[in-house]
């Protein structure tokens, strides 16, 4: 009876405590499994808030790193330089009705160099000024005497060119360009005998002429800053005024020139 009375006692204290315990675990799970809810919707969020287009800026397309008008702030080149090698080929140099083509035992031709500055007006038009130089000397024989000649050309031009300026225009870029201006020549021999028209042992001419220069070329455009002029080609005509058949009065001559050249590009 004692024993009965034990166990029931035992069965009635402990019921309580252990029904008491379960409600707590089940509490305990519930916090966890809220806050592993918690935490994923939270991290949802923050990748939902990643802006759109940050993804271009690292380069995809869209991204403002691959707009040059929004990188550099304008939408043309304002001003390019050109410098090279330009190549000349002579028509003639006549005075008192001799043509110097007769007189060399080859055609006139010269190298130089070919520098210009262009200042862009708007997409498609600048304004430019060509400066081109160049010289050759030869010795030659003339009735038995060996004659020095040397001739220097340079050429002071102004005028337009058409080109397309934009930043983030073709990589292949032609251009054309008129140009006037002054062709200055300058002829020197030395030993000079040819009767009748030269007699002397040295001669000089010295003359200013009005030229144009009519062409264009292909611009390959390699960085934002730097191109290559591929070729450069002009018909370069100069009206001179040469001496008649007496000597005493002068007419119009035009000499038929043409160069060619390459080079390199600075834009900005």
């Amino acid at each position: 009876m004692q024993k009965l009375f034990l166990a029931a006692l035992i069965v009635s204290v402990c019921t309580p405590a252990i029904m008491a315990q379960e409600p707590a675990k089940a509490g305990f799970s519930g916090i966890q499994s809220n806050l592993r809810f918690d935490n994923l919707e939270t991290s949802k969020q923050s990748i939902n808030s990643i802006p759109s287009n940050s993804r271009g800026a690292a380069g995809a397309p869209g991204g403002q790193s691959r707009c040059p008008r929004c990188r550099r702030g304008h939408d043309r080149t304002k001003v390019e330089v050109y410098g090279g090698y330009s190549f000349l080929l002579f028509d003639s140099f006549r005075t008192n009705n001799a043509n110097i083509n007769d007189i060399l035992s080859t055609k006139v031709h010269l190298n130089g160099a070919n520098l210009s500055a262009t200042i862009n007006f708007s997409r498609y038009v600048g304004g430019q000024f060509d400066f081109s130089i160049y010289k050759r000397r030869e010795d030659f024989l003339s009735n038995g005497v060996t004659v020095n000649a040397e001739a220097n050309i340079q050429n002071y031009l102004f005028g337009v060119q058409f080109k397309n300026n934009s930043e983030d225009g073709p990589t292949l870029r032609p251009f054309g360009h008129i140009l006037a201006g002054v062709s200055r020549q300058k002829l020197e021999f030395d030993n000079l005998q040819i009767t009748p028209v030269f007699v002397g042992n040295e001669f000089s001419l010295n003359r200013n002429s009005f030229a144009m220069a009519m062409g264009g070329g292909l611009d390959i455009n390699l960085t934002d800053n730097f191109s290559l002029r591929a070729i450069k080609v002009d018909y370069l005509p100069v009206f001179v005024n040469d001496f008649d058949n007496q000597g005493v009065s002068f007419v119009r001559h035009t000499q038929h020139n043409f160069r060619a050249g390459a080079g390199v590009l600075i834009h900005f």
